[in-house]
């Protein structure tokens, strides 16, 4: 699953891991560009793209059945765009609306439910996992606070800070979470180099304990995803500045 280019436009594909043959998913002539979000255990897809029809370019949030059938994904108060970012195996969808608001979108009633982090923050959703929680991000404009969203609706902020270095954190993208819900993510904190602003990988416990950590010797390090036995995948720089992938046992 992802995307690929042809110069300008931006296509979606679903790939067959087995057999290798791929599905590329374009939902209609008049896309600008797609991405895919996420893909569920049956094959079912969530994506977005931006369309050039009038009057406005915007996003607009689709869910893709196995067959290559696509659903747009209503928000009730998106005025600008819908844009998922998460998709779990019980085929429900979150992203973020407009810019600001974050959603929860249910295959089986097709009726989203919108939410907000406490106070006045935009709200930008990244994951979901199979029991309907939500990890994500709160701030203005960026994301300072990460957050935690139950299948209840209750929301819980976190700030991961890396104190051998001082205790500051600019801004917190969380990127995933597990069936435990065990999240993974990276945050802009002080550099472990001296001077300046550095992105570091942070695991937050469902019982709310952080752990932050880097590869070593690396420049940043930006953890993606997360695994049900918490081994966690992601990127980093070295310190000529070439990215790298890495693995991390628990």
């Amino acid at each position: 699953m992802g995307s690929y280019t042809t110069k300008t436009p931006v296509h979606v594909f679903l790939g067959n891991i087995p057999d290798g043959s791929f599905d590329a998913s374009d939902i209609t002539a008049a896309d600008f560009e797609g991405a895919a979000v996420g893909v569920a255990d049956a094959g079912t897809a969530a994506a977005r793209n931006l369309t050039k029809l009038p009057p406005a370019l915007g996003a607009i949030g689709y869910y893709r059945k196995p067959g290559g059938k696509f659903i747009v994904i209503n928000v009730p108060d998106a005025q600008y765009g819908v844009q998922p970012a998460g998709l779990n195996n019980n085929n429900v969808v979150t992203g973020t609306y407009d810019g600001i608001g974050g959603f929860v979108w249910p295959l089986a009633t097709r009726i989203a439910t919108e939410f907000d982090c406490p106070g006045p923050l935009e709200t930008f959703p990244a994951a979901i996992n199979d029991k309907g929680t939500i990890t994500g991000g709160c701030g203005q404009y960026t994301p300072d606070t990460g957050f935690v969203r139950d299948a209840y609706g209750t929301i819980t902020t976190f700030t991961p800070i890396f104190k051998n270095f001082g205790a500051y954190t600019s801004e917190v993208y969380p990127q995933a979470i597990n069936k435990y819900g065990t999240v993974t993510g990276y945050f802009l904190g002080k550099s472990q180099y001296g001077a300046g602003l550095l992105n570091h990988g942070f695991i937050r416990s469902k019982k709310g304990n952080i752990k932050v950590f880097d590869y070593p010797a690396a420049g940043e390090t930006y953890p993606l995803a997360i695994n049900d036995n918490g081994v966690v995948v992601g990127w980093f720089y070295d310190s000529n500045n070439v990215q790298h992938g890495f693995e991390r046992d628990p």
